[in-house]
């Protein structure tokens, strides 16, 4: 798995400049839905981009552990005192919803969501996630979450995030992760057609072939499903032998 969000754009996230947080961006995706919802597709008036780059959707966001509320900071901190994965995991599906309304709509905080052509994103899988279990997450610091739209098919498409600690003025990124996403109306009955992305270089490109590949197998894994098709020659015997020896042995 290739990330190219470089250690400049990690830092941003611990400097003292302003930067959004899981809380602004939550609330902002909550607006922005709850007034597309309400659009005419034919009168939207926010002109459809043409295509994006990988840099146009790629954005920081803090989940502010350190300087939030202790009513806030009390649902990441389990009686253990350490960080809970599933508050991670929810963090990780809207940042990557964020993502990708910034890949085809852009910045949808700063623009009039009525203008907006409705379509709302859904998450339909976690591709993998690699996570740095030698690190222990302080759950006194703030996480950076930095991603990016990295591939994009018709109507799904791929973000690739990591998380990130800056403890002691050193910075660890202990979490790597990809999540697909799909584009629907806003009635979840009919899949909608995304932005294209471009790639302009070749570390780019090796990016977005590792996401189409990543879609290649996920497709082939659903083919080759039980769910989906019966057992092949070869899985059948397998199964008639698994029979066998459970006969056998009872």
């Amino acid at each position: 798995m290739t990330f190219t969000l470089t250690s400049s754009l990690i830092r941003r996230c611990f400097t003292t400049a302003p930067i959004r947080t899981i809380i602004d961006v939550r609330k902002a995706l909550e607006h922005h839905i709850l007034l597309i919802k309400r659009n005419d597709p034919a009168k939207s008036r926010v002109k459809k981009f043409q295509s994006r780059m990988m840099d146009d959707s790629r954005d920081q966001v803090l989940i502010p552990l350190k300087s939030s509320s202790k009513e806030f900071t009390t649902k990441y901190i389990n009686w253990r005192n350490n960080v809970r994965f599933g508050m991670l995991l929810e963090d990780l599906d809207t940042f990557a919803v964020w993502l990708a309304y910034r890949h085809n709509q852009g910045e949808i905080h700063l623009q009039n969501s009525e203008d907006f052509e409705p379509i709302t994103f859904v998450t339909a899988c976690v591709d993998h996630i690699r996570m740095d279990d030698q690190y222990d997450i302080v759950v006194d610091e703030d996480i950076c979450m930095d991603g990016f739209v990295s591939w994009v098919g018709r109507s799904s498409l791929e973000t690739s995030m990591q998380l990130s600690q800056n403890v002691n003025g050193v910075t660890k990124k202990f979490l790597q992760t990809k999540f697909v996403i799909v584009a629907r109306d806003v009635e979840g009955k009919k899949s909608l057609p995304n932005v294209p992305l471009v790639v302009t270089n070749a570390k780019e490109e090796v990016i977005f072939n590792e996401g189409k590949e990543g879609q290649r197998l996920r497709k082939l894994n659903e083919e080759c499903s039980l769910l989906n098709a019966p057992p092949n020659e070869s899985e059948i015997k397998v199964l008639h032998d698994i029979f066998k020896k459970n006969i056998g042995s009872g």
